[in-house]
């Protein structure tokens, strides 16, 4: 696993407002863990302060004594910490300090970079108009891996869009550069895929994307549990 390569990092976790945090509590009303993408408002001595995760039109209120699980990415290193909500309204909640942060050095993105996390692409080779939907097996420094039912020849050029949660789909070509069968599944197929024409700021939200989510696995598997998505 990719995170066993992570090395234990000693440093400060320093929150600064507007930070993008990931937060993980267990809810009553589904019955499981649930995973939101949200934002630092304000960072007091006593409290961290935090929008409230959801939409605009539904926002979810959090609970004073809810415990939570926050993680933060800052630069290359990848911070957890266990938190209390000490109060809450419906557009807002603030949180206990943290405090014993797990910090943990991601590794290099290189060519050797590859995170397995599933995340929803749809594609289509740039000469048809048949549009297939297909799971990521895993993200790399240079692309992505499709599980597909059937191989995508190298060299053919894809129209793609990325459904990464909390975030507008992203769009961009790419060009396939090899297929093998898959480990697990014979039906299935690992097409590798290099994006051609990625922003360093989408390349960078994927990126982030799939660290947080193969934390979030981690523990799931802690907890003897199934995968669910980030909301």
């Amino acid at each position: 696993m990719i995170f066993n390569l992570f090395r234990r990092k000693k440093g400060g976790l320093k929150l600064r407002p507007k930070q993008e945090v990931e937060i993980e509590f267990l809810s009553d009303e589904s019955e499981g863990y649930e995973c939101h993408f949200t934002r630092i408002l304000d960072i007091q001595r006593k409290k961290v302060i935090l929008k409230a995760p959801g939409t605009e039109r539904r926002p979810i209120r959090m609970i004073p004594g809810q415990q939570l699980t926050v993680t933060t990415l800052e630069e290359n290193v990848l911070h957890a910490f266990q938190a209390t909500v000490l109060d809450a309204t419906e557009r807002e909640f603030d949180i206990t300090p943290p405090a014993n942060v797990q910090e943990e050095e991601l590794p290099a993105r290189d060519e050797n970079f590859r995170l397995e996390v599933p995340i929803t692409v749809e594609y289509r080779a740039m000469n048809t108009a048949h549009t297939q939907v297909a799971q990521t097996f895993a993200i790399t420094s240079a692309g992505l891996v499709l599980a597909t039912n059937l191989p995508i020849p190298p060299g053919t050029n894809l129209h793609m869009e990325l459904e990464i949660p909390s975030t507008p789909d992203i769009r961009t070509k790419g060009r396939a550069v090899g297929s093998e069968k898959h480990p697990d599944l014979k039906s299935k197929h690992l097409s590798e895929i290099e994006f051609e024409d990625m922003s360093e700021s989408d390349r960078d939200t994927i990126l982030r994307y799939a660290i947080y989510s193969r934390r979030r696995q981690e523990r799931q598997r802690d907890r003897g549990e199934g995968e669910e998505p980030a909301r």
